[in-house]
């Protein structure tokens, strides 16, 4: 019982103390690094298969793949057409500039060439550029003009009237289509010679008149023609006769322009009588007018014709 009880106690110390001492020698024991082995040919599929695909014109290290074709040739076609719409552009943009310098620039009507696009899908249409001339320019800011003038009222047909001198005072507003509408005032002496007397009467003429002309204009001359309306009161002996008369006529002009806004010329009016009224009884000879015609044939002054010929100056505002 003894000697089955000493074997236990030896066998149960065996088993206790074994696994310690292995710990142990496991603990001292160095370790190896793990060997790994890498091939070449690993490296290089690897380095292929992350090749950049952002540059249409990367070089790969092997034959790429047909989707790795496609994508790149789609990408070359989307540089190339990219190109090919900024090259348009440009010049489409060249040749807008070169129309607007040749508007600001020319001297004549003749367009510059314009150079035919690269591409044959576009057109180019470009407008001739009208300079205006000096005389478009100059009546584009007109306005309104005043004027003054000096000259004589002629009686053809009478034999025994004077003429002495006439004045005007006009003013006139110029209108589209070359027309200018005119009024003015005109004073006129002439004196009549008494049948069979030495002696002769003074005559007033004061005349109010509108006019519209139609005007042309060139570079140093403005040649102009219209239709007058005038209304005529003449007063002899003094004032304490006279008699009330509507009149129209014909008047024609012609200006030279000696500045932007100074203008002289002659003016010419041939006035006939349309009616009148005499506040004077009709025995005066006096207020008579001794034709050329018959030397017995007496006429009033307002029934016959006159002429009224003026040189004046002009203001245009």
């Amino acid at each position: 019982m003894l000697f089955r009880s000493i074997i236990f106690f030896a066998t149960l110390v065996t088993m206790v103390s074994s696994p310690v001492w292995a710990t142990s020698k496991t603990k001292n024991q160095k370790q190896e690094p793990p060997i790994v082995d890498i091939r070449l040919d690993d490296v290089e599929a690897s380095l292929e298969e992350t090749a950049p695909y952002g540059d249409p014109n990367a070089k790969p290290l092997e034959q790429t793949s047909r989707p790795d074709k496609f994508r790149r040739e789609r990408r070359r076609l989307e540089q190339q057409t990219e190109d090919q719409m900024v090259e348009q552009l440009e010049i489409s943009r060249m040749q807008d500039e070169k129309l607007r310098q040749q508007k600001l620039m020319e001297d004549d009507t003749t367009p510059m060439p314009v150079e035919e696009s690269f591409s044959s899908n576009m057109t180019t249409t470009s407008t001739a550029y009208k300079k205006p001339s000096r005389a478009e320019i100059d009546s584009s800011d007109k306005s309104f003009f005043l004027g003054v003038g000096g000259g004589i009222l002629n009686y053809p047909q009478a034999e025994n009237l004077v003429d002495n001198g006439a004045t005007a005072i006009t003013a006139g507003l110029f209108l589209p289509w070359n027309l200018v509408a005119e009024v003015g005032f005109t004073y006129a002496f002439n004196q009549a010679e008494v049948a069979g007397s030495s002696t002769t009467e003074d005559m007033d003429m004061y005349q109010g008149s509108g006019a519209i002309k139609y005007f042309m204009e060139f570079s140093w001359f403005v040649p102009s023609a219209g239709v007058i309306l005038a209304y005529t009161r003449r007063s002899y002996d003094g004032g304490d006769n006279g008699s009330n008369a509507l009149d129209a006529g014909v008047v024609v002009n012609g200006d030279v322009r000696l500045t932007k806004n100074i203008y002289l010329g002659a003016e010419y009016r041939y006035m006939t009588n349309l009616d009148y009224e005499r506040e004077l009884p009709a025995s005066r000879s006096a207020l008579t007018i001794q034709k050329f015609s018959t030397q017995s044939e007496l006429a009033n002054p307002e029934a016959i014709d006159y002429h009224l010929l003026l040189l004046n100056a002009k203001y245009v505002f």
